[in-house]
This record gives C-alpha cells, sequence and structure tokens, in this order.
C-alpha cells in the first residue's frame, strides 16, 4: 500500500522525477503500480532485475520490513540511490549489513523514511523554537491532520497553527489571535 503512495507522489508531485518501473512479487499488485503511474513503465517481479536495469536510476524499498535488506543492498552494490520506508531491517544484523554494505560502497547511498521530516510545518515550528519566541518548551505533540484520519481515529481537540502545541502559554505565539485548543465535533 505505501509503494503505491510513493509512485503516485513521485510520478504527480516531485518535478522532474518519472516512475521508470515498478516491482512487486505478486502479479496484481504489480498491475496496479503500474497503473498508478500512467502504465507506461516496465514491470518485474524480481528486485534484482529492476534495480539493475539501466534505467532505473533510483530505488524506494516499501516491501514489509523484514524483506527490506536484501534490495537495499542490491541497490547499494548497484550504486545507486536507495529510500528503505522504515525500519531500514528488523534486525540488528541485519542493519550492521546494510552500513557494512554502503560503507563498503564509499558512498552514502542510503536514506530511511522517517515520517514527516521535511514537511514545511515541522520545519517551521524548528525554526520557532531556535528562535526563542515560546521560550524553552517543555512539550511539544505533533498532530496529524485531521484528513488523513478516519472519522474514528480523529481527536476531540484541534489545535493551533498547523497542528502544532506547543504548552507553555495559551496561545501558539504571541501573534495567534486563537487560543491555543478549541473543541470540535466529531
Amino acid at each position: 500500500m505505501i509503494g503505491r503512495e510513493h509512485i503516485e507522489r513521485i510520478q504527480n508531485r516531485i518535478r522532474g522525477a518519472e516512475v521508470v518501473a515498478v516491482c512487486d512479487v505478486f502479479e496484481e499488485g504489480v498491475k496496479k503500480g503500474a497503473e498508478i503511474s500512467g502504465g507506461n513503465v516496465k514491470v518485474y517481479t524480481d528486485f534484482n532485475t529492476a534495480i539493475n536495469d539501466p534505467d532505473v536510476n533510483a530505488v524506494v524499498v516499501t516491501t514489509p520490513g523484514a524483506f527490506h535488506k536484501d534490495p537495499v543492498i542490491a541497490a547499494i552494490q548497484a550504486g545507486k540511490p536507495v529510500f528503505s520506508e522504515k525500519p531500514l531491517v528488523n534486525t540488528a544484523a541485519g542493519c550492521k549489513a546494510v552500513v557494512d554494505a554502503e560503507m563498503a560502497s564509499g558512498k552514502h547511498l542510503v536514506q530511511v523514511g522517517f515520517m514527516r521530516r521535511y514537511d514545511r510545518g515541522y520545519k517551521r515550528v524548528k525554526e520557532l523554537i531556535d528562535s526563542g519566541e515560546f521560550g524553552a518548551p517543555m512539550a511539544l505533540r505533533p498532530i496529524t491532520p485531521l484528513r488523513w484520519l478516519s472519522p474514528i481515529r480523529r481527536p476531540t481537540r484541534l489545535t493551533c497553527c498547523r497542528g502544532w502545541l506547543v504548552t507553555n502559554g495559551t496561545k501558539c505565539s504571541a501573534s495567534c489571535p486563537r487560543p491555543l485548543l478549541r473543541r470540535m465535533r466529531v
């Protein structure tokens, strides 16, 4: 499922990026991935063949965590940058094997996905905290935007300023006219 989301983002939201190949061990999954990408892609059921395709410049690994190690190492050995969903690998020995492979390559090729790491809102909050505008925060709690949650998981409260709750004042900043918390109907 997350692989399909990555295909859609790469194909439709990242300027200059293009999905050229899709790989899944299940025929149905590879067909759906190809459909999401627009259909004009190569399809593979073997990750080694997909990774070694000369048209593939970078690799995104979204298999279940227990199966990350082999495609990540294959991408490293092919000299291709690889983005791996978390966890990198689900064992310490597997993680060490990935690190050892990357070190042997002499290049920084691996990136592990962490939720919201490059989100503009998170960067802005970091800037605000660093600026000292809030003083020293005692706690910081990110809230997932409501549109991402099913009605069952929606919180009973909203926070001010893009979901950030800074708990050392009654407003998110001196210039914010809204109270920090407000009730919402579910």
